[in-house]
């Protein structure tokens, strides 16, 4: 694969710096992992020890084939509408090839609550029943990630405990 970066001041179209990058797609984290620790150094920038460790997140999965299902099924889930039931075969797709990919799990259950906005009131406890066990097995893998408790946030919201659902959604934050 062939990554090129640049950097441009806005301001005026100014080139600042330009980099290509010719890799073996073999671990595309650890490629977006280099681009931006070569783009951070061109910019100078000094992280403080918080946005390092932000910054070294451990990827959601190693799998590709997974991620790549995922992210056509976030393509489908940020269309919403009629588009949100489509982004379920995606996130069923990713977990299936990477069962303990966290923030996949957390998407399906996401899905499956939003659902209840364009499906008959009588089939909202089949979709509450599914939602919480995608959200109980995003929890049982990684309860702190960031994604994990937002969706959470949703779909104890939808469960009725708007009060724990502010509390899961500002610890997302």
């Amino acid at each position: 694969v062939r990554i090129t970066a640049q950097l441009v001041k806005t301001a005026d179209g100014y080139h600042l710096w330009s980099q290509t990058y010719d890799r073996e797609l073999a671990d595309i984290f650890a490629i977006q992992s280099e681009i931006a620790d070569a783009i951070a150094a061109a910019l100078k920038i000094r992280l403080t020890a918080q946005q390092k460790l932000a910054a070294t997140q451990v990827p959601p999965t190693s799998n590709l084939d997974a991620y790549e299902a995922y992210l056509l099924g976030r393509f489908e889930l940020n269309r919403r509408g009629e588009r949100t039931q489509a982004s379920i075969p995606y996130f069923e797709k990713a977990v299936a090839l990477d069962p303990d990919f966290a923030v996949a799990w957390a998407d399906l259950a996401l899905v499956q609550a939003l659902l209840h906005n364009t499906q008959p009131r009588n089939e909202w406890p089949a979709l509450r029943i599914k939602a919480r066990a995608s959200l109980d097995r995003a929890l049982s893998i990684d309860a702190d990630r960031p994604e994990v408790l937002a969706a959470a946030g949703y779909v104890v919201w939808f469960e009725g405990d708007e009060e724990r659902a502010l509390d899961l959604i500002e610890r997302s934050l």
